[in-house]
């Protein structure tokens, strides 16, 4: 398969306008965030590799999710395929579960 793969409307209504999308939107333009951060509310990850192997680096697939600001619901967005080491994996895993973030 060819990667990333966007998939640009909801899948419910069509509509085009997601909620992260558009904030981040504003913020892009503002010089706020980086061009190429790509706007997600969820962000799921894949990683293909067999855990009885050792591996320097592997596959792992990324799915973006957002939600409509038409109806609501949450999609995926975009998928991305990327190589990782275990320990980038780690990281960003924790990162995404907020683990080792500062309490507000």
């Amino acid at each position: 398969m060819d990667y990333p793969k966007y998939f640009p409307k909801c899948p419910l209504c069509e509509s085009t306008m997601r909620v992260v999308g558009e904030e981040m939107s504003e913020l892009k333009k503002e010089g706020k965030i980086s061009l190429d951060r790509i706007p997600a509310s969820n962000r799921k990850l894949l990683p293909l590799m067999d855990l009885g192997r050792a591996a320097l680096s592997f596959p792992v697939l990324q799915f973006y999710q957002d939600v409509c600001q038409n109806c609501g619901f949450e999609y995926t967005h975009t998928i991305t395929n990327t190589k990782m080491t275990i320990d980038q994996l780690q990281v960003l895993m924790q990162q995404l579960m907020g683990i080792g973030s500062p309490q507000r």
